[in-house]
């Protein structure tokens, strides 16, 4: 696509409807160029937003329920945040946050749902089990599972990103 081809690109009021526009657009460009992944292509993105949107819709969240999103940076991340904020109301945290930040954040954000990063110490896994907020794990290709394990939260036909 070139400059002047910029006109034709619509007015999205959402970054998961643009990437949605691009992927069909341009499904072969690279849309994330990550430190220790390959690239993701636009068509690649836009599949694993749906795939994580549908894995939240499946366990019942809606536009107005809030999910907080305690992962550390990386692909997983930004597909969970694309996603959720699509389907629900995402959070993000610093998950190396200690406990006493922890506490009164899930306080007051009262979310429905709380995404950790498998196998990765965060003090708002126990925070959220502890106030009887759901936890649930994301692995590193963006599948969600039932935090301690392993086991998927939702099965669909496998994608490139989950072949294995």
């Amino acid at each position: 696509m070139s400059a002047t081809d910029a006109s034709l690109i619509p007015a999205s009021p959402s970054a998961p409807e643009t990437i949605a526009w691009w992927a069909a657009a341009t499904p072969d460009a690279p849309a994330l160029l990550g430190t220790r992944d390959d690239p993701v292509s636009y068509a690649e993105l836009q599949a694993r937003i749906e795939d994580f949107a549908l894995q939240l819709t499946s366990r019942g969240l809606g536009r107005t329920d809030r999910v907080v999103l305690a992962l550390p940076d990386g692909l997983a991340a930004v597909v969970a945040g694309l996603a959720t904020i699509r389907t629900a109301i995402a959070v993000p945290v610093n998950p190396a946050q200690p406990r006493a930040e922890a506490v009164p954040i899930l306080a007051t954000v009262a979310p429905r749902l709380v995404v950790v990063a498998q196998g990765a110490e965060t003090d708002y896994r126990e925070s959220a089990m502890l106030a009887n907020i759901p936890v649930i794990s994301l692995d590193p290709a963006g599948i969600l599972s039932r935090d301690g394990d392993g086991s998927p939260i939702l099965t669909s036909a496998p994608t490139s990103a989950h072949a294995g």
